[in-house]
This record gives structure tokens, C-alpha cells and sequence, in this order.
């Protein structure tokens, strides 16, 4: 269940490491740009990438593409839920009758476990935390992510690529990653190896791998991992709207938009540099093709 003062209790707390990981993000960009494309989803379309270039077009994109169209709904489903079982406070939601409180506990945190499981198995999220953590580390954006290996092992790709690297770096953002993100967590959820026993989650995945410790959850425990989750995932949003806003502001003061670094050669051995501008119309940035 969704509670106000839970939400209220971790708030400042993930805002301002969410703050932290976008304000670093920005200052450390190899790129003047590249921080914006965490926004517009910049991908390589390799699938696609020969007949692309037969017909003289780029192979990079910019938009939701074959694999992002996941972040709007996985924000519908939590949002519906919170909005479905939301409690404004803790206390009044336990004044209820035990039985059916606790009944009702137990399906809502079965839902919570989906939420949880599709907020850290999405490919857009991860690529964007991905990107978010290079950006952080001085590093260019990669476009090309998803066309290699790291995104099937998703446990490395969160430790080794996104969280350690930032250790030093983006200290609150890495504990909050530390806080929220479970292996173990995320297994026994996708194939079902949970049970309740009286406000206790027990994990019947522990003996699959020397690195699973945990035998069960509080729901106490469970709650602020949740509610922790609901707050990064609307933080970050919130990070993205406001770059978004900011780089709208400064291309309305310029002729050819704004350029995007992309990770392809031209004759001087330089990577090119493309231009986009914000589409008023459409309420969307476009490439601006009439600048080469």
C-alpha cells in the first residue's frame, strides 16, 4: 500500500539523489547535449542500419523506438495503483478490520512486487540510468546500448555499469541503488519463489546462488523499498521535464536548434554533429535536416 507519510519520510531524501546523479550528469557531459538525449532516447537503429544508409538516411534516432514505449506504461500502472489503493495515512488504513487489512496488505504487495519488477527489468530505464551514470563519469553518450551484450545480464549491467562506477562520484545515488536494488528480490518475483506468513515476505529462492543472503522481508522492510522506487522513478521524470524545459528555453534563441553529438565519423576523422530543433506544433523536438 501507498502511504503519505512514507512517501512523505523519503522524499527529500531520493530528490535530492536523483538531483545529485541528473546535476552531476550535466556538469561531467562529454557533450554540451548529451545530457538532453537521456530525454529524447537517443538509440541506433542496427536493425534496420543498412537500408537506412541506402536510402542516405542516419541509423541514430532520437524518440521511444522499438523498446521505449515501456517508461509511459509502466508509469500508467503505478500511477493507477497508487491512485487505487493510495492511503492518505497509515494509521486510519490500520484502524480497519484486521482480517481484511491484512488480506488486503498481502494483494497489494503482490502488485508491488510487479511494479518493482518492471521498473528495474525495463530496458528504457535501465538504458537511461545507464547513459545517466556515463554522463556522470565524463563519458560520451552511448546510443548503442541495447545492440550489445550488458543488457542481458541485467545484474552486472546495475552493479558493474551503472552503480559502482559512481560510487566516489554520486554517493546518494549509489546507496539509493544499494537500498532499492535486489538480485534476489528481483528473481523470486519473476518466477513466483515468495510467500506470506503474517505481515513477512518469505523468499524461497535463497539456496539458488551463494550471492542471495536474505531468507525473508518485513513488510516494514518492503514498504520503504517501495515507496523508495515510486519516488526515484517520479524524481527522475521530474529531472528529465526540467532539462527538457531548460534546453526548449535555449533553442527558441537559436536559428539551427541544437547540436547532438553521434558517434559516426566524417572526413575529419571528428565525430558529426547533428542539429535538432523543438517543433512547437508538434510539441516535440525533430531533427533539423536543413543543416548539415
Amino acid at each position: 500500500m501507498v502511504f503519505n507519510e512514507t512517501l512523505l519520510h523519503y522524499d527529500d531524501e531520493v530528490e535530492q539523489a536523483v538531483k545529485e546523479l541528473f546535476d552531476l550528469a550535466e556538469k561531467n557531459q562529454k557533450h554540451e547535449n548529451d545530457i538532453l538525449l537521456i530525454h529524447l532516447n537517443g538509440w541506433k537503429n542496427n536493425k534496420h542500419e543498412q537500408g537506412l544508409r541506402n536510402k542516405n538516411y542516419s541509423p541514430f534516432m532520437i524518440g521511444p523506438g522499438e523498446f521505449g514505449h515501456c517508461f509511459n506504461s509502466i508509469y500508467e500502472l503505478y500511477d493507477n495503483y497508487r491512485r487505487n489503493i493510495y492511503f492518505k495515512s497509515k494509521i486510519t488504513a490500520e484502524k480497519q478490520k484486521e482480517v481484511n487489512y491484512i488480506n488486503q496488505e498481502k494483494a497489494s504487495i503482490d502488485i508491488e512486487f510487479l511494479i518493482y519488477l518492471k521498473f528495474w527489468e525495463a530496458d528504457l530505464i535501465l538504458f537511461k540510468l545507464y547513459n545517466l551514470s556515463r554522463l556522470v563519469q565524463g563519458k560520451p553518450y552511448d546510443w548503442d546500448l541495447l545492440n550489445t551484450n550488458k543488457i542481458s545480464n541485467r545484474r552486472k549491467l546495475v552493479r558493474d555499469d551503472i552503480q559502482e562506477p559512481i560510487k566516489d562520484i554520486c554517493p546518494n545515488f549509489f546507496r539509493l541503488i544499494d537500498e532499492t536494488y535486489s538480485r534476489q528480490i528481483r528473481n523470486a518475483i519473476a518466477h513466483s519463489k515468495y510467500f506470506h506468513i503474517y505481515k513477512t515476505i518469505h523468499l524461497a529462492n535463497k539456496g539458488e546462488s551463494k550471492h542471495y543472503k536474505l531468507s525473508s522481508l518485513k513488510y516494514e522492510t518492503w514498504e520503504v523499498i517501495f515507496h523508495k522506487i515510486l519516488l526515484i522513478f517520479n524524481h527522475i521524470i521530474q529531472q528529465i521535464q526540467s532539462v527538457n524545459e531548460r534546453k526548449i528555453a535555449i533553442a527558441k534563441n537559436k536559428h539551427n536548434g541544437l547540436p547532438i553529438n553521434i558517434p559516426e565519423k566524417n572526413k575529419y576523422n571528428l565525430n558529426k554533429i547533428f542539429w535538432i530543433k523543438y517543433d512547437n506544433e508538434r510539441k516535440d523536438w525533430i531533427w533539423n535536416n536543413k543543416v548539415k
